[in-house]
């Protein structure tokens, strides 16, 4: 079949029916739109033709790159037969996938007639942009559908803690019968719900720069936005808990908080839901003791009984091997010498010449005591 013999709804040499012509240049090519992708007839000549395949093979990774990224938008059916609440924003997205595909098929179809005319690094710049533009459309889808799975989470939590929250709060509500009745858990339940909050923050801010998956994996990427907010919610609550039972202490550079109430702890939980790592990292830093004994209560000491108190001669009194041992510590003990009753006192014996410091040697005095009137000054 020639290029000539090529005409709008008629077929190709490959069975597929050409639904509109980009560009048809007989007898060299033609380039044309199909039900499944961009198609491209080479020249009647042979060897003109073998020049075009070796040319557009050098592009060919590429362009299959980008067919297999926007296949399933041209494939998109209108949805009929469910959801009929939900049928017309389904069908208008289905129309907007399968026009965003025929604007990038557009855009191949100009890539291979530059390739077909002979320029074939410019074509392969240009599929490169378009397979950005790709790659950068479905991550922003991967993104949205993140970003909307946690904001459903957080939607749950908020749910989750203002009954827990409520029914903790009831005077009825007693801590033997329910696992939400105990105390604090009003704050508890505060701090997984601003948890949530400052998840939620972190995942908007980081999401443009966070590697993404496509919109491929949609359960994948709604996973993993679902389960930031899930461990924001719990590091919120662990925060809390550290707070309230005095181990940790939270301030922001020199200053302390004037109040610990409600606002402290809200703050609390949503510091810990924004940093992902505050929590693990206190954890890491904790200590625990294993093995060792547990803390005794200190006792007050024993008073003791003043002699002769006791009924009888036994109570009170040494046991009756402390006398003997007494009495071989005193054997051991060395006897006094002959001088000790000798005074060595030397305060009444006058001192010699030679033994008295001259005043000049002695420091200078500071001080000292006034003489009372009449004392005879020496």
């Amino acid at each position: 079949m020639t290029v000539a013999d090529l005409h709008k709804g008629g077929m190709d040499s490959s069975e597929n029916v050409i639904r509109r012509f980009h560009v048809r240049r007989p007898p060299d090519y033609a380039v044309y739109y199909s039900d499944e992708r961009v198609v491209v007839t080479f020249a009647d000549d042979p060897a003109l033709a073998d020049k075009q395949r070796r040319d557009l093979a050098q592009v060919a990774p590429v362009r299959g790159e980008i067919n297999g990224l926007i296949d399933d938008w041209r494939d998109t059916e209108d949805p009929t037969d469910y959801l009929w609440f939900l049928g017309g924003w389904r069908r208008r997205r289905a129309t907007a996938k399968r026009a965003l595909a025929e604007r990038f098929d557009q855009r191949v179809a100009d890539a291979l007639v530059v390739a077909l005319n002979g320029d074939v690094t410019g074509a392969g710049a240009v599929l490169d942009g378009i397979k950005a533009d790709v790659v950068d459309q479905r991550t922003g889808i991967a993104r949205l559908q993140a970003l909307v799975a946690a904001a459903c989470g957080v939607l749950l939590f908020i749910g989750l803690a203002s009954l827990f929250g409520t029914v903790g709060t009831k005077e009825s509500c007693s801590a033997a019968a329910s696992a939400v009745c105990f105390p604090f858990g009003t704050d508890l339940w505060r701090g997984a719900l601003t948890g949530s909050f400052g998840a939620l923050f972190s995942l908007a801010i980081g999401i443009r720069s966070r590697q993404m998956q496509l919109d491929f994996n949609v359960l994948s990427n709604m996973t993993e936005a679902v389960l930031r907010i899930v461990i924001g919610a719990i590091a919120g609550t662990v925060l809390v808990a550290l707070i309230r039972s005095g181990f940790v202490h939270i301030g922001f550079g020199g200053a302390q908080p004037m109040n610990i109430d409600e606002l402290y702890f809200a703050a609390a939980g949503f510091l810990a839901g924004f940093s992902e790592r505050l929590v693990p990292d206190l954890l890491a830093k904790g200590e625990a003791t294993s093995g060792a004994a547990p803390p005794m209560r200190r006792q007050s000491a024993p008073q003791s009984e003043p002699k002769g108190s006791g009924a009888d001669e036994g109570i009170g009194a040494p046991p009756a091997g402390a006398a003997g041992a007494g009495a071989i510590a005193a054997a051991d003990v060395d006897h006094a010498p002959d001088q000790s009753d000798e005074d060595g006192c030397v305060c009444d014996h006058p001192l010699a010449e030679d033994e008295v410091t001259d005043d000049a040697f002695l420091p200078a005095a500071s001080g000292g005591v006034e003489a009372s009137v009449g004392e005879v000054k020496p």
